[in-house]
């Protein structure tokens, strides 16, 4: 017969916790907190989040104004997302040039909103 006493019940919910808490916060990482897909999704996986991004975090550029990040981006993220779609052109050089040219928006909203 096992005995189940609270101690030992509440020791392994909080380590149950633990362990769902640090799977969740790696999940956040690998789509670094934004939804970005990992290096080996498809293209229309990557192109799909890609327009979702702009509309999401880019505020639209108004009156000859160059459009700016929204709230809650960073320079640390926009550091790991360039990385992130580097990975993205080496798995896909059909998507080279357009992958590109997003890292070129992103440098220029980059430039208005942070420096």
């Amino acid at each position: 017969m096992i005995a189940e006493f609270p101690h030992v019940k509440e020791f392994e919910a909080s380590q149950l916790q633990h362990a769902e808490a640090i799977a969740a916060k790696q999940v956040e990482e690998n789509g670094l907190g934004i939804g970005a897909p990992l290096a080996g999704a498809t293209i229309q996986e990557v192109n799909n989040w890609i327009t979702d991004f702009k509309l999401k975090y880019i505020e639209t550029a108004v009156q000859g104004k160059i459009p700016k990040f929204k709230e809650g981006i960073t320079r640390y993220l926009m550091n790991k997302l360039n990385g992130r779609v580097d990975q993205w052109i080496l798995k896909h050089n059909s998507k080279t040039s357009s992958y590109n040219n997003f890292k070129s928006e992103l440098r220029t909203t980059y430039n208005e909103t942070f420096v």
